[in-house]
Protein backbone atom coordinates (compact mmCIF):
# COMPACT_ATOMS: atom_id res chain seq x y z
CA UNK A 1 0.00 0.00 0.00
CA UNK A 2 2.84 2.40 0.86
CA UNK A 3 4.39 1.79 -2.58
CA UNK A 4 1.03 2.46 -4.25
CA UNK A 5 0.75 5.79 -2.40
CA UNK A 6 4.29 6.76 -3.49
CA UNK A 7 3.40 5.96 -7.10
CA UNK A 8 0.17 7.95 -6.74
CA UNK A 9 2.05 10.95 -5.30
CA UNK A 10 4.56 10.81 -8.14
CA UNK A 11 1.74 10.67 -10.71
CA UNK A 12 0.00 13.63 -9.10
CA UNK A 13 3.18 15.67 -9.11
CA UNK A 14 3.59 15.02 -12.83
CA UNK A 15 -0.07 15.79 -13.47
CA UNK A 16 -0.14 19.02 -11.42
CA UNK A 17 -1.57 21.86 -13.50
CA UNK A 18 0.52 24.91 -14.33
CA UNK A 19 -2.23 27.21 -13.03
CA UNK A 20 -1.81 29.21 -9.83
CA UNK A 21 -1.80 27.15 -6.66
CA UNK A 22 -4.08 27.71 -3.69
CA UNK A 23 -1.83 28.35 -0.69
CA UNK A 24 -2.64 29.26 2.92
CA UNK A 25 -1.72 28.39 6.49
CA UNK A 26 -1.39 24.59 6.69
CA UNK A 27 -3.84 24.21 9.59
CA UNK A 28 -6.40 26.39 7.82
CA UNK A 29 -6.02 24.38 4.60
CA UNK A 30 -6.41 21.07 6.44
CA UNK A 31 -9.55 22.33 8.20
CA UNK A 32 -10.97 23.37 4.82
CA UNK A 33 -10.30 19.95 3.27
CA UNK A 34 -12.01 18.26 6.23
CA UNK A 35 -14.99 20.64 6.54
CA UNK A 36 -15.72 21.38 2.87
CA UNK A 37 -14.81 18.11 1.19
CA UNK A 38 -14.78 15.50 3.96
CA UNK A 39 -11.20 14.59 3.02
CA UNK A 40 -8.71 12.99 5.39
CA UNK A 41 -5.00 12.20 4.99
CA UNK A 42 -4.23 9.01 3.07
CA UNK A 43 -1.34 6.98 4.46
CA UNK A 44 1.73 8.56 5.98
CA UNK A 45 2.93 11.98 4.88
CA UNK A 46 5.68 11.50 2.30
CA UNK A 47 8.31 14.19 3.01
CA UNK A 48 6.64 17.49 2.09
CA UNK A 49 3.58 16.07 0.33
CA UNK A 50 0.30 14.53 1.49
CA UNK A 51 -2.64 13.09 -0.39
CA UNK A 52 -6.03 13.88 1.14
CA UNK A 53 -9.13 12.00 -0.04
CA UNK A 54 -12.77 11.26 0.71
CA UNK A 55 -14.09 7.76 0.14
CA UNK A 56 -17.59 9.19 0.53
CA UNK A 57 -17.47 11.85 -2.20
CA UNK A 58 -14.56 10.40 -4.16
CA UNK A 59 -12.62 13.68 -4.19
CA UNK A 60 -8.86 13.91 -3.59
CA UNK A 61 -6.30 16.70 -3.14
CA UNK A 62 -2.51 16.68 -3.40
CA UNK A 63 -1.01 19.06 -0.83
CA UNK A 64 2.54 20.38 -0.56
CA UNK A 65 3.72 21.49 2.89
CA UNK A 66 6.31 24.27 3.07
CA UNK A 67 8.81 25.12 5.81
CA UNK A 68 7.04 28.46 6.31
CA UNK A 69 3.98 26.69 7.77
CA UNK A 70 2.07 27.28 4.56
CA UNK A 71 0.48 24.51 2.48
CA UNK A 72 -0.51 24.54 -1.20
CA UNK A 73 -2.99 22.43 -3.14
CA UNK A 74 -1.08 21.20 -6.16
CA UNK A 75 -3.81 19.14 -7.79
CA UNK A 76 -7.36 17.91 -7.16
CA UNK A 77 -9.70 15.41 -8.70
CA UNK A 78 -12.50 12.93 -8.37
CA UNK A 79 -12.73 9.16 -8.53
CA UNK A 80 -11.04 8.14 -5.28
CA UNK A 81 -12.05 4.49 -4.72
CA UNK A 82 -14.18 3.37 -1.78
CA UNK A 83 -12.49 0.72 0.39
CA UNK A 84 -10.03 -0.44 -2.20
CA UNK A 85 -6.76 0.13 -4.01
CA UNK A 86 -6.37 2.80 -6.64
CA UNK A 87 -7.60 1.39 -9.96
CA UNK A 88 -5.17 1.46 -12.86
CA UNK A 89 -7.56 3.56 -14.96
CA UNK A 90 -7.49 6.29 -12.27
CA UNK A 91 -3.69 6.29 -12.35
CA UNK A 92 -3.77 6.61 -16.17
CA UNK A 93 -6.28 9.46 -15.93
CA UNK A 94 -4.11 11.32 -13.42
CA UNK A 95 -1.03 10.90 -15.56
CA UNK A 96 -2.88 12.26 -18.61
CA UNK A 97 -3.95 15.54 -16.94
Amino acid sequence: MRQMIKIFISSLMLAAPAAAQTCMDAQELEASLIDWYGETPVGAQDTDFQVWASETSGTWSMVEYRETGEACVLSTGEGWPKNGPLPTNLMAELSAE
